[in-house]
């Protein structure tokens, strides 16, 4: 080859090189889950302000963005609960939101709201593995999936609920319907989308969008229902996980995982790179970390009409003191019995009169801080509406209650009061009540509950309860009373 013959080469391979990308799209999947009705900053939550502030920055960036949710939207405090999600809603909408999976607590007010929730946000609730028990038809409420163009690119989203949501949630609240394990139905609805049934035909890439927990710890992924997702089905390009309120972004067998933390904390962006001919060939989910850089970030001044909407609306019924911490009581301490926990069980046992509580930790949403104790804070720290109940329950059930807590990772330990234990690798070997009374297998006890836990919430079982009774009040109303008439707490 001629001096000049190789120059007009490699003329010919810079110039094809540099114009490759020119021809590479790429599609943001922005991604955020489990908001629970987080509007107002507080702590490590950036709010609705900051957050749609973050939200639209990256959208405007990446034109070829979808923006979708991850589920459990409303539920969480006392602007959002009293207005049954209205102002996520808003803020859904204003973010163009294309899709949200179902969560678990999506179910706490019943599922007459779907359709509400879908018609005020503008966005389609995606399920397809949930089914009514009596037709064993797909819900109505929710759509298998959705397929969404971008610059002339197909993105496929199907939604799936976690197989738990009859147990992590008010189980009457779902009693006539049928969750189907995510891999079971999944694959048929992949196998259709690639066969190009679908009017928009075959979608250059399928992502599952779905409330199913994951965990990763020094970069590793696990998660038991996500891992038989991946096993047991083929064709899915990424999976977004939920639930579990962790930071996730790697890969688990091959398959890129994201989750965006909780409560608006993080915002997750899965980078889709196609070539020239619109094929997938590179996937890399990221998370923006909100939560560490929120006193920078300004306020959207469209969410702060919005917010400030609602918050005229309940300030003074949430900026009302019912009472004051002395100290501050941690919620959640891994594997243990936290101090939040501890003090909550006490009030109720002493409020119902039962020898022990027992309540799960999930229950527990944020450290109660020192300093004076709002209503709005409280809706904050019990955002759940669960009622307290006595209940007979034989040694046995609650050894069994303790174990489960102590050896279900995704749930944590059991919360008590009335009573001590010791344990080794994790297995109960005596427990006693507070007055050194050694608890007998086949004797029954009043054990203090919550209705959550009676029906079976977070695994429980307690095969052989009585029911005694149901306290008038939920259990957030107990604290309160219990707060305001002691003024100072613990």
């Amino acid at each position: 080859m001629t001096p000049k013959n190789l120059i007009r080469l490699l003329c010919f391979l810079l110039i094809s090189l540099s114009a490759a990308p020119l021809f590479a799209k790429t599609i943001h999947i922005l991604y955020f889950n489990d908001f629970h009705g987080q509007v107002t900053e507080d702590n490590k939550n950036p709010g609705m302000e900051k957050f749609a502030s973050v939200v639209k920055a990256q959208e405007k960036k990446y034109p070829n963005y979808i923006l979708v949710a991850g589920g459990d939207n409303y539920q969480g405090s006392i602007i959002s609960n009293l207005t049954y999600g209205e102002p996520v809603n808003a803020m859904m909408n204003y973010l163009n939101v294309s899709a949200s999976a179902v969560g678990n607590h999506d179910f706490d007010w019943t599922m007459k709201w779907f359709p509400t929730w879908q018609q005020q946000g503008h966005f389609a609730y995606l399920a397809a593995n949930i089914f009514t028990q009596k037709t064993h038809q797909p819900v109505n409420f929710a759509k298998p999936y959705i397929i969404v163009n971008r610059d002339g690119i197909k993105i496929a989203i199907i939604g799936l609920s976690t197989t738990e949501t009859p147990f992590t949630t008010i189980h009457t609240n779902v009693a006539n319907l049928e969750f189907q394990t995510a891999e079971k139905a999944a694959q048929g609805w992949i196998d259709y989308l690639n066969s190009g049934r679908d009017k928009a035909g075959k979608p250059d890439a399928i992502i599952a969008l779905t409330h199913i927990a994951s965990k990763q710890t020094n970069g590793e992924i696990k998660g038991k229902e996500i891992s038989s997702l991946i096993k047991n089905t083929k064709g899915f390009d990424a999976i977004l996980s939920a639930h579990s309120h962790q930071p996730v972004a790697g890969k688990l067998d091959n398959m890129p995982i994201l989750q965006a933390y909780a409560y608006g904390r993080d915002l997750g962006d899965l980078i889709l790179t196609f070539n020239a001919q619109n094929k997938l060939v590179k996937v890399t989910p990221t998370l923006t970390q909100i939560y560490k850089h929120k006193k920078n970030i300004k306020l959207d001044p469209q969410m702060t009409k919005v917010y400030n909407q609602y918050y005229d609306k309940f300030k003074q019924q949430m900026s009302v003191e019912i009472g004051e911490a002395t100290r501050t009581l941690q919620a959640e301490k891994k594997g243990e019995r936290s101090p939040l926990g501890h003090w909550v069980c006490q009030v109720i046992k002493e409020q119902t009169g039962a020898q022990i509580t027992l309540q799960n930790e999930g229950f527990f949403r944020h450290d109660l801080m020192k300093g004076p104790i709002t209503l709005g804070r409280l809706y904050q720290l019990f955002p759940f509406d669960n009622t307290a109940v006595v209940l007979n329950m034989t040694g046995q059930d609650i050894k069994q209650a303790i174990e489960h807590g102590l050896n279900d990772d995704m749930i944590d330990a059991t919360q008590y009061a009335g009573m001590s234990f010791e344990q080794k690798n994790k297995k109960v070997i005596s427990m006693m009540l507070d007055d050194g009374t050694p608890i007998k297998m086949d004797q029954y006890y009043t054990v203090a509950t919550s209705n959550f836990m009676q029906g079976n919430g977070d695994g429980y079982q307690f095969s052989t309860m009585k029911q005694v009774s149901v306290h008038p009040k939920i259990i957030r109303d107990i604290i309160e009373d219990y707060i305001k008439a002691k003024k100072q707490i613990p």
